[in-house]
């Protein structure tokens, strides 16, 4: 993103739920990203290993998980990896399922059915625990969105998005 539209531009960008931004090259560091950009790195990749560390624990006698990702999403594809690499790990038979966003799917279609099913599933969305998923580890969509506007408010009263 650097690279494509803000390289040089003095425009301030804030930016919620991005996966691994010192990774892309969207920013130098989480602590002071050095240019325009400032935001919420959500870390999903970095977390697929301790989400389906816990996943075992939850429920011991699973073998098989499906993980949805999308291919035209580079963060989904390295998270297919990650989840790939740590099902290796904890012996657990990784399927990918290639995907189109299911997220606002997940609490009033895919959680009724999967509960009705007894199809357990676990989010990266702390959310939609309340909404039929069985877990999940990470920040809330919700949370993050209101820490984006403080950002946005920092940023609209003066406070450069490199700080």
């Amino acid at each position: 993103m650097r690279g494509q539209g803000t390289s040089g531009s003095e425009l301030p960008v804030v930016f919620v739920g991005a996966d691994s931004s010192v990774q892309r090259g969207l920013v130098n560091s989480l602590e002071r990203s050095g240019n325009n950009l400032t935001g919420l790195d959500s870390n999903h990749t970095g977390l697929i290993p301790k989400r389906l560390e816990t996943f075992t624990r939850l429920l011991p006698d699973a073998r098989r998980v499906l993980v949805y990702y999308m291919e035209t999403i580079s963060a989904g594809v390295r998270g297919a990896e990650a989840a790939e690499e740590a099902g290796r790990q904890l012996g657990l038979e990784i399927h990918l399922v290639p995907s189109v966003p299911i997220l606002n799917a997940l609490p009033d279609v895919l959680a009724p059915a999967a509960l009705r099913a007894g199809i357990p599933i676990f989010s990266l969305d702390r959310d939609l625990v309340t909404r039929g998923v069985l877990a999940a580890h990470g920040p809330g969509l919700y949370e993050m969105g209101r820490q984006g506007a403080r950002l946005v408010d920092k940023v609209l009263r003066g406070t450069p998005p490199s700080r």
